[in-house]
């Protein structure tokens, strides 16, 4: 709470009490003044019998203050200018008289036509825009300062009636921004105009027109701050529906900016109830919204923007109303809770880095700055504002016993008063005999708070130069021109040394520790050593604390020097950490600890680490360095040294990273009493570690204290917790996995890991774009599936997870593909009927300039004409429609596929890594790889970096445009399995999407860049063989001028569609090979340059190459109408069938070409009475002959039977071979074929098509065109008929998928015991969790213990045990807390998640126990339960805890009958 004596309050009349003033409306109640008294608004009184149109106009930092009084009935305008510097005072006053016709007023107006106004005020003071318009008249505009009134028209469209909207202030107050409608261009129906007036004249300084939409649903649209003359502008378009479908109406809004960068629509946003809550960095990074009543600050990334939002966390200190649940009419009802109207306020730092966040409500003002890289609070502060003016100094009023709170209108920032607040405060209020409001007069309320803005000052520049001191002071340590404010020295051995210090003090001295230090150190001490119950527990008392966890250092922050953030040394057996800890800036109360170092164990015992601190205003940082030679050895990567690092318990970006190695550090240590510890218990109670889990899972505090890690920059520490805790019976087996990598404790804490969250796809890392992506590329160069299905289950299972990280799903499907084809299949059948919808208002076109106003014309002869051509075409297309349109079906549905930017190009996709040509070891795998590829290399690395190649590897082939459309077609395409690929491609919402692209303008680009070009080159082709052998003079006909100018156009014809292939075979290499017609288009182009040459060379060519030429450019241009769906599928007909046959064909060939020897040998020398007619003279001679032979023409060979015998026998051969044998053979073969090729020609039509929509996107289209978002939205959306959803299902039901129904089961399965049990046990569990005061209890389901469960035990050695255990109420934070750090820690107890009417019962024995089971010894054998005969081989086995009617030895022969069994468990109990 901030000290009530750096409050500044002032108080002013800006509404004189001289006479009683009432509203226009009746009003009852004061509560409904605020829906009345809104800065920059109209608020309507009655004075003495005349109507008064009374306004508050704030600049936007609230340095000052206009008061507006307009009197219609006089004719007079009255400003009043106030000052917020030393106290609210009058600056200027001036007043305007107008002339006779000034106001002008209709005689008809309606109740519920109002006066309106609206305006601003510069910062300065010194000038005020007013535009009024009086009730039934015309718009009209001032400016106004000191020097009186100057009467100019008004800003566009606010002169027209009903439509005077009001103006949004710049963030510099310099300017107004007014919202018009605009004349649509091109395929939009409607145009909104962002226009900014300028207060000081005026006059238009920008004007840009958005243009969106059918026309036929209006939208409601909102501009979003910041407002600023020469930035980006953005607007949030509202595309729900307002009937139809359920899942239309929550569409989520779109937002646009002016420089064409967003166009995206963004979930969990309210823009017409709180748009204003919407909040923009300058630097265009980040978009932040505030939720209403809910005090939920929303994070949006907009250079990876996604659907739901990046992060969020509520806003400490601030008011939220919460649902609760009533029972009205015997019907449960949920009601939310009303609380006061809240007014906020954003600030940015000049580098986005901070985000400030002040909320005022009418009791108390809260000020939360955060780290806008993850949310982290690092600024909290309270200020109660005094309810009634006297607190502060100033005059008592006359009781006001109805209305005592302020009501406030602005926050702002300026350097005068800091941090002020305007609110309104009526000076007196009465009632009349009815019961009606009346006022006599209102104050205006300042409340400045100058410290305020200063500590926030200092905060933002603590954080937004923080990384640019860093890279100063480390070049100033290289050139040793500074010196450390500290320097110790550490070496391995210590504890066996005896050494007096853990830490040798070798410059600067140590602090003097306060009691609260003290604490923290015995605190952090005391669950790091002396856990009780522990077997590595170690005594307490404060020599061993200053020994083994030494204060190093201690500092405080500049805007709280109450503060004191310390940094201590934790020292283990053969290692050493250094933590800081620093009081959360929420609570006091609480810490927040971050490891800054985690040394590594493989340090020489000749090896020394320095430690020094240096200190660069405001900041204090700290570098590690080595000092000797390093060893050779490491475990997954080596540590990097030295290491500079921010002295701050805050999460910077820069750090982000690091996170890695303190978590592969944390899997085990040796502690000081020679006993391993799995984890390691000084580093998992850090932020660094418990930061990645649930909130309240080991701290009780919420997710504010340390921020989030949904960025990109954490996909390696979450990837690397997810694999060493998040997959329990997915790890390899390993009897020493109690001591590395988990035991039992990273099966109960597996559940509480917030992996799933991967909602962006940076691809600015090739290898790790997305935790996604990550599993992807790591299991393909291990070739593992268990990453990928175990993602792939949880998307399958949670609709909400699969919204979240659709955007990162969406770009990593493609690599997904090729890591588990038959899972991505799988998946894209389950979103295929996903209920989602996105409506679809198109692209929205944006244009600098201002376009006309929308203005009905209903009048006139040409109003009657243009109505009537509106007419004529609305009735060509419905004409068109009902003739060659699709026929709507009754009951369809519209869904959205859920992989938003799936047709987009505006990211880099790229393919796995190599597959590695060894298996991995324990220490050594494909993650490490990836870690090693990509660490920065330094001059003391001795370290080999071949890895380097695979980062390499995998960047070259993220070059070139690339979508995941394109790219999972490729992918599909270069599957070996003919099934596999058409399988993919019956996918409902795949097939309905190429069919989009294809009508949209795959079919006209196609055949104008490809058919119509290769058309007109047979045409010119055509027209020149037709003039060169005209005549009979040909061989010595001389080329005339005409046919040299047509072969030039053909060669021109000829060259580009030579530059449209060439562009194919670059972009889609394998494509374009694997394609036959492809060839026959290359041989068409080569021709064409051919005879260009010829007859440019004066050479006629032969009559021969003509014809045989015209023939197959001929060919070439009929086949290029296969994108036809008739001609295409005869096409696919004939070239299936010769590529079945050609084999066959092939061996006919040398089978006849064998005959052809025989009659080239007996009769090629034979005297005859003409040797010219000998047709066996030469082999080609023999050979035509044995092919005239198959249509039975032996007519070459009749000079010759009647003398040979050797012929006739190779008649009656032939005959029986060739004819007989292998033709008919051949027909047959041709017969089944064609009826083969039949049944599939329509799946292979949709693969030929899918293989020309990629080459026509990455072949054919340029940059531009691939940037146009009506050929590739961000979301498609698709209808289903009831035939189709039919026809879908049953083929769903006919072809199952294996790997779905063995992954039918939940993704907890595998991971904490969720089995209900019936016995109650004898023991009970030890819960030591704390429970936060007033947080409600839950009760988690029954729990069985697993058969051959190891228990942790520190010091070695495993324990069995079968017995069941008891279910007992835990509160619903109880969960493992940073003081569980021994062996016997207690097991969290995850709420039980669904599990899908199709999942298998878990059996009693796939349980794990409970932590706090008593061990029996170590070769125990675990005590059996109630055996029942399996029902698969009678063995003794465990009933099924569903319908507990069958019972099972084992889990395989559970799955084996779960098919037959399913029918008779399911509804017979609850898993």
């Amino acid at each position: 709470m901030a000290d009530p004596a750096s409050l500044q309050v002032f108080s002013h009349d800006i509404l004189p009490k001289t006479s009683e003033w009432h509203f226009r409306d009746s009003i009852e109640i004061p509560r409904d003044l605020g829906q009345y008294c809104k800065t920059n608004s109209a608020i309507e009184f009655k004075q003495d019998g005349q109507d008064v149109s009374f306004c508050v106009l704030v600049s936007a930092g609230c340095s000052h203050i206009a008061a507006v009084e307009v009197y219609p009935l006089d004719k007079s305008i009255k400003v009043t200018s106030f000052h917020s510097k030393d106290g609210l005072k009058p600056k200027w006053t001036v007043t305007h008289h107008g002339r006779e016709g000034e106001f002008p007023t209709s005689q008809s107006t309606s109740r519920y036509d109002t006066d309106h106004m609206d305006g601003g005020i510069t910062e300065d003071g010194e000038a005020v825009l007013l535009v009024y318009r009086p009730r039934g008249g015309a718009t009209v505009a001032y400016l106004v300062n000191a020097d009186g009134f100057t009467l100019r028209k008004p800003p566009s469209d606010t002169a027209l009636r009903y439509s005077t909207p009001n103006g949004s202030l710049s963030e510099d107050s310099e300017y107004l921004f007014y919202t018009r409608d605009g004349t649509p261009w091109g395929k939009s129906g409607e145009a909104k105009v962002v226009e900014a007036y300028s207060i000081r004249h005026l006059a238009r300084m920008r004007a840009v027109t958005f243009a969106f939409g059918d026309g036929q649903h209006l939208r409601n649209t909102c501009l979003h701050r910041p407002l600023r003359v020469r930035g980006t502008i953005y607007m949030g378009i509202n595309t729900s529906d307002f009937g139809g479908e359920g899942i239309g109406r929550g569409s989520p809004p779109l937002i646009v900016s002016s420089d064409k960068k967003l166009h995206w629509n963004f979930d969990e946003i309210d823009i017409m109830r709180s748009g204003s809550n919407i909040s923009i960095s300058p630097d265009d990074s980040s978009m932040f919204y505030i939720g209403a009543d809910s005090a939920m600050l929303y994070h949006w990334d907009l250079r990876n923007p996604s659907l739901k939002p990046l992060g969020s966390v509520r806003l400490p200190g601030v008011e939220y109303s919460q649902y609760r649940k009533w029972v009205i009419h015997g019907k449960e009802t949920s009601i939310k809770d009303a609380i006061a109207e809240q007014t906020h306020a954003v600030r940015f730092s000049s580098n986005s880095k901070v985000i400030t966040v002040v909320t005022l409500n009418n009791k108390e003002l809260v000020i939360n700055a955060l780290l806008a890289f993850n949310l982290q609070v690092i600024f909290h502060e309270k200020v109660a504002h005094p309810l009634r003016p006297s607190l502060s100094g100033l005059p008592e009023p006359n009781p006001l016993p109805q209305w005592t709170q302020l009501l406030p209108l602005r926050i702002g920032f300026n350097d005068d008063t800091g941090l002020t607040i305007f609110a309104m405060y009526p000076a007196d209020i009465t009632r009349t005999p009815n019961g009606l409001l009346r006022l006599w007069g209102v104050s205006g309320i300042l409340i400045s708070l100058p410290k305020a803005l200063e500590k926030i000052k200092m905060v933002e520049d603590y954080f937004d130069s923080s990384a640019d001191r860093l890279l100063k002071l480390v070049k100033a340590v290289d050139n040793k021109e500074v010196n450390p404010v500290c320097r110790f020295g550490w070496k391995p051995g210590v504890v066996d040394r005896n050494d007096p210090d853990a830490f040798e003090l070798e410059h600067g001295q140590l602090p003097n520790p306060t009691s609260l230090e003290q604490m923290w150190q015995q605190d952090f001490y005391e669950k790091v050593f002396a856990q009780p119950g522990s077997s590595v527990r170690m005594n307490s008392s404060p020599e061993l604390w200053r020994f083994f966890l030494p204060q190093l250092f201690s500092f405080t922050y500049p805007w709280n020097q109450a503060q004191r953030v310390s940094v201590f040394g934790v020292v283990m057996k053969n290692e050493y950490h250094l933590i800081v800890i620093g009081p959360s800036p929420i609570s006091p109360e609480q810490t927040v600890i971050r490891a800054l170092y985690a040394t590594d164990i493989k340090i020489s015992g000749d090896g020394k680490e320095q430690i020094e601190l240096y200190k660069s205003y405001p900041n204090f940082f700290l570098r590690v360095s080595y000092l000797g030679d390093r060893p050779g050895g490491y475990s997954g990567a080596p540590m990097p040294i030295p290491r500079w690092t921010i002295i701050s318990p805050h999460f910077l970006e820069e750090d982000a990273w690091y996170d890695t190695f303190i978590i592969h550090r944390g899997a085990h240590v040796t502690m000081p009493s020679n006993w391993s510890q799995t984890p390691n218990p000084a580093l998992m109670s850090t932020a660094n570690y418990y930061a990645y889990f649930k909130p309240y899972t080991f701290v009780v505090q919420d997710n504010a204290n340390y921020g989030h890690r949904d960025r990109s920059a954490y996909v390696l520490p979450k990837y690397l917790l997810w694999r060493e805790y998040g997959l329990r019976g997915l790890r390899k087996g390993n009897p020493n996995d109690i001591f590395f990598g988990g035991g039992r404790f990273a099966d109960s804490v597996g559940s509480y890991l917030q992996i799933y969250k991967d909602q962006t796809y940076d691809d600015t890392n090739p290898l790790y774009p997305g935790i996604f992506a990550l599993a992807c590329n790591a299991d393909h160069r291990a070739q593992k599936t268990q990453h990928v299905d175990a993602f792939f289950r949880r998307l399958h299972q949670d609709d909400r997870c699969l919204l979240e990280n659709s955007h990162a799903v969406s770009h990593t499907l493609p690599l997904a593909c090729r890591t588990r084809p038959i899972a991505t299949l799988s998946f894209m059948r389950h979103v295929a009927l996903f209920q989602f919808k996105v409506n679809n208002i198109g692209p929205v076109a944006v244009k600098n300039g201002a376009t006309q106003s929308k203005v009905a014309r209903y009048d006139g002869k040409w109003g009657v004409f243009y109505h009537s051509l509106g007419d004529l075409k609305n009735m060509i297309q419905n004409v068109w429609k009902n003739l060659y349109g699709i026929q709507a079906e009754p009951n369809s549905s519209h869904v959205t596929l859920p992989l938003p930017g799936f047709c987009s190009f505006t990211h880099k996709l790229y393919r796995p890594p190599p597959v590695s040509a060894s298996p991995f070891n324990d220490r050594d795998d494909s993650f490490w790889e990836f870690v090693r590829a990509t660490m920065p290399t330094t001059e003391d690395d001795k370290f080999p970096r071949w890895e380097v190649w695979i980062h390499s590897a995998v960047k070259k082939s993220g070059r070139g445009p690339s979508s995941p459309f394109t790219r999972l077609v490729e992918e599909i395409l270069d599957m070996k399995d003919r099934e596999t690929q058409l399988s993919f491609l019956r996918v409902i919402w795949l097939e309905k999407l190429l069919a989009w692209k294809m009508r949209t303008f795959g079919l006209w680009l196609y055949l104008t860049r490809t058919a119509l070009p290769m058309l007109v080159l047979f045409s010119v082709h055509l027209t020149i063989a037709v003039l060169l052998t005209a005549g009979g003079d040909y061989d010595t006909k001389r080329i005339p001028g005409s046919i040299i100018l047509l072969a030039v156009v053909e060669a021109l014809v000829a060259c580009f569609v030579l530059s449209v292939k060439l562009r194919q075979l670059y972009r889609v290499p394998q494509l374009f090979f694997g394609s036959f017609f492809n060839y026959i288009d290359a041989t068409a182009v080569s021709l064409g340059l051919t005879t260009f040459f010829l007859v440019v060379s004066k050479k006629a060519p032969s009559r021969s190459f003509l014809g045989f030429s015209t023939l197959l450019i001929w060919i070439a241009s009929i086949l290029m109408l296969r994108i036809y769906r008739p001609l295409g599928m005869l096409l696919l007909l004939l070239t299936e069938t010769f590529q079945e046959v050609f084999s066959f064909l092939a061996l006919l060939f040398f089978i006849i070409l064998g005959f052809a020897f025989v009659p080239f040998l007996l009769l090629r020398n034979l005297n005859i009475d003409q040797p010219t007619d000998n047709p066996f003279s030469t082999f080609p001679l023999a050979f035509g002959q044995m092919l005239n032979f198959i249509s039975s023409d032996y007519g070459a060979l009749e000079p010759y039977q009647s003398s040979s015998t050797s012929i006739r026998t190779l008649r009656a051969l032939y005959i029986v071979i060739i004819t007989i044998f292998f033709l008919n053979t051949l027909i047959a073969m041709l017969n089944l074929k064609i009826k083969r090729a039949d049944k599939n020609a329509e799946n292979l039509y949709h693969l030929q098509m899918a293989s020309l929509q990629v080459e026509i996107e990455l072949g054919l289209l340029s940059a531009s065109e691939r940037s146009r978002r009506d050929w590739f939205p961000e979301w498609f959306s698709y209808s289903m008929t009831e035939t189709e959803k039919r026809v879908w299902n049953d083929y769903l039901e006919k072809n199952p998928l294996k790997w779905t129904e063995e992954n039918s089961f939940g993704e907890d399965k595998d991971h904490a015991p969720l089995v209900p049990v019936e016995q109650p046990p004898k023991t009970q569990v030890d819960a030591r969790s704390t429970t936060t005061a007033g947080q409600s209890s839950s009760t988690v389901s029954r729990r069985n213990t697993k058969l051959s469960e190891p228990l942790p035990q520190s010091g070695g050695g495993s324990v069995e045990v079968g017995q069941q255990q008891e279910t007992i109420p835990i509160s619903a934070s109880q969960t493992p807390t940073a003081s569980s750090f021994s062996s016997t820690r207690p097991t969290p107890n995850p709420a039980p998640p669904p599990q899908g009417n199709d999942s298998e019962p878990l059996l009693q024995s796939q349980s794990p126990p409970e932590a706090s089971t008593p061990a029996p010894p170590q070769n125990s054998k675990p005590t059996s339960a109630t055996e029942h005969p399996c029902k698969i081989c009678a063995q003794p086995g465990h009933l099924c805890t569903s319908c507990r009617l069958v019972a099972y030895c084992s889990k395989e022969h559970q799955k084996q009958d779960w098919k037959a069994h399913k029918k008779d468990c399911k509804g017979k109990g609850k898993v």
